[in-house]
């Protein structure tokens, strides 16, 4: 019993000393906190479903690419959730700012949603120079009760920005700009 408690306090001690302090990051910008109740009736309601993105990418592990076929995981920094989630959450709060006639809503609604937004993204590039290359597919449906969805629109893009200065804060910031760049497209198709 002796010997359990002191490997078990070496083991305690090494993983303390080993791994940096990590930060933890989010997407999107911060919205104003406003006191008040709004009344949403009468408002369309947006719902965009959980944006896919590729497997690999889909932790909460800031992946850098470092070489041709080579990523590497952040080990300063990681996603607060899941960044298919970060990038649903902040692509939500990026089209409620550009659309704010209507009620845009990352999770399903407790009403039907007037239109849906899809959003496939087929490859997100970050490098530590704080780059972000987004590229990706979106479909926007009209949804009627009783009948099928109706599309419209449907398009796909790459976006590309650049983060001031290096690191995990840059690539961050680097990933909401492109975010910000695809809620500007779907933007105008949702006006």
């Amino acid at each position: 019993m002796k010997y359990c408690k002191f490997w078990l306090l070496v083991i305690i001690l090494a993983s303390c000393g080993s791994w940096p302090n990590q930060q933890v990051y989010v997407l999107g910008s911060a919205g104003e906190p406003a006191a008040g109740v709004r009344d949403d009736a009468g408002r369309r309601v947006i719902e965009i479903k959980r944006v896919l993105v590729p497997d690999y990418l889909d932790s909460t592990d800031i992946t850098l690419r470092t070489g041709t076929n080579e990523l590497k995981a952040s080990q300063t920094g990681v996603w607060g959730e899941r960044l298919s989630i970060g990038i649903t959450q902040a692509l939500a709060g990026a089209l409620a700012r550009r659309v704010p006639s209507a009620v845009v809503v990352a999770r399903p609604p407790v009403i039907r949603p007037a239109v849906q937004v899809l959003v496939d993204v087929t490859g997100l590039q970050s490098t530590t120079g704080g780059e972000a290359v987004l590229t990706g597919r979106w479909t926007i449906l009209r949804l009627r009760d009783g009948s099928a969805p109706q599309t419209i629109a449907t398009a796909q893009g790459s976006f590309v920005a650049q983060g001031a200065g290096t690191g995990d804060g840059a690539v961050v910031a680097a990933i909401t700009d492109v975010i910000d760049q695809l809620a500007d497209r779907i933007a105008i198709s949702l006006r």
